[in-house]
């Protein structure tokens, strides 16, 4: 507006230069302060638009249980085609992973007690590859004495069968969209995150935090172009970031510095996550809308 102004005054002087009489000037004044004036009204509506003038993205969404098992189910994943369930119950005791085909009714436990320590409150631990043959598990396996011999990213077959280590030490193992490259995270000083090609070979680093800081629930955009990720110090004080998946300049999405968790992209302009509110109530289910930086 203030360049709007110097256009208009600098005007208004060039033809007052040249055109000297009086009953000459005052109509161009008079139509250019009605053209300043309708200006200033158009950016004082833009300014005083509501804030929630985008619509919720899930106005109009059908909600249907999937289980109902006594216990607790957690950390639900949902196959690429939309045909399959992944999920974390301790319905038999210890956490397992289950699978179930939408609208079913039918369950598979994939790890029936073989692994202790599957469910962990800061990050993924079940998943599905690109094509969605395969479950991947955040997982780790002891020998009789409880020592830890073998931990990573694991798979077994979706519709059941023997879990094989996939991914020594990544933490998950999350296919672009494009089911080209798999990203992952280390559990080392930092959280290292990397990028590989679709079989785990040729990783390359785009992320590492200061020491003491942590970078949980890797998400691909539906582009492949950026990766979002839990950003911060575990557990109240984190937010959402991204960077390019070849990495670059990291930028921040949120601003609650609560704890934030499950991003998740509907569209490339529309991310879904959880996050507590200021007074701590929650989790809270939000949408960001990525263009305008609303949420």
């Amino acid at each position: 507006m203030r360049e709007v102004v110097v256009d208009l005054k600098r005007v208004q002087r060039h033809k007052t230069v040249e055109m000297p009489a009086a009953t000459a000037v005052r109509p161009r004044r008079r139509f250019l302060l009605a053209g300043l004036a309708a200006a200033l009204v158009l950016v004082a509506a833009w300014l005083l638009r509501p804030a929630d003038s985008w619509k919720n993205p899930l106005d109009g969404a059908r909600f249907e249980r999937l289980t109902d098992f006594p216990g607790t189910e957690l950390d639900a994943a949902i196959s690429a085609d939309g045909k399959f369930v992944a999920f974390l119950s301790d319905r038999d005791g210890v956490f397992d992973a289950w699978v179930t085909q939408v609208g079913a009714g039918e369950f598979v436990n994939l790890t029936k007690g073989r692994f202790l320590q599957l469910l962990h409150e800061s990050t993924r631990s079940v998943g599905f590859s690109g094509d969605g043959a395969q479950v991947w598990l955040r997982a780790g396996e002891r020998d009789a004495s409880g020592a830890m011999i073998r931990r990573g990213a694991w798979q077994v077959p979706t519709m059941g069968g023997i879990p094989r280590p996939f991914l020594a030490r990544a933490m998950l193992a999350l296919w672009s969209p494009d089911g080209g490259r798999i990203l992952y995270f280390e559990p080392s000083p930092g959280d290292p995150v990397f990028v590989a090609d679709r079989n785990g070979m040729n990783p390359q680093q785009i992320f590492i935090d200061q020491p003491g800081g942590h970078a949980h629930h890797l998400t691909w955009s539906p582009d492949g172009r950026f990766v979002f990720f839990v950003r911060g110090f575990r557990p109240n004080e984190t937010d959402i970031w991204r960077v390019g998946s070849t990495g670059g300049t990291l930028e921040r999405i949120t601003h609650h510095n609560s704890r934030v968790a499950y991003p998740a992209l509907v569209d490339d302009e529309t991310l879904l996550y959880t996050a507590t509110a200021e007074d701590g109530s929650g989790f809270w289910l939000y949408a960001m809308d990525l263009k305008r930086g609303v949420t």
